[in-house]
């Protein structure tokens, strides 16, 4: 027996031993295959189907209305986060165009990182929670996207729960939005 035979061999014997599987080439033969004829389920009615009901469309009167009080949510909704961003950005001395802004230019991210963060959270909270807005009508109006806005808005009560001097300008912001202007005083600004 050569040398590389017996090689062969001993290597066999090992992963015999080792518990590797031989693996053997597969030939193929091409068999006839029996078709099987395709039988036609028979047609059985669904009792759930039966009982779900089909609403007729809206007529034209009723979605003009539905219409009109969507506009009337997106200009209410407009009014608030404007009222919001504005107060937040004159209670944090920060322009609302930096605010809304997705990303700073390069130059600016090295000067201040975090300048805008929290202002921006704690306007993320407010919409959320005074004014009562969805996490998608927030995401849009501040360029973001609505996973971001949720994070800012959980990330915020830890902060509010841990920090009394950011606990305290929140009071101070809501209670400026909520209250009407002739009767406010002094709010910090």
């Amino acid at each position: 027996m050569s040398l590389a035979r017996e090689m062969a061999e001993a290597a066999k014997e090992r992963r015999k031993r080792m518990g590797f599987v031989e693996i053997k080439p597969v030939v193929n033969v091409a068999r006839p295959v029996k078709e099987k004829p395709i039988v036609a389920p028979e047609y059985q009615p669904v009792a759930e189907l039966a009982e779900i009901q089909l609403r007729p469309r809206p007529s034209y009167a009723k979605r003009k209305e539905i219409a009109l009080r969507n506009r009337e949510r997106k200009i209410e909704v407009a009014r608030l986060l404007n009222l919001v961003t504005a107060n937040v950005c004159v209670h944090y001395n920060v322009n609302k165009e930096d605010l809304l802004k997705y990303r700073r230019p390069i130059g600016e991210r090295m000067k201040s990182p975090h300048v805008f963060v929290l202002p921006k959270y704690v306007a993320f909270w407010l919409c959320r929670h005074i004014a009562g807005l969805t996490f998608v009508e927030i995401a849009r109006y501040y360029s973001r996207d609505h996973s971001t806005v949720m994070y800012g808005v959980g990330r915020m009560e830890k902060i509010i729960a841990e920090n009394p001097a950011v606990a305290l300008s929140v009071v101070i912001l809501r209670a400026k939005i909520i209250m009407p202007d002739e009767e406010q005083t002094y709010w910090g600004a």
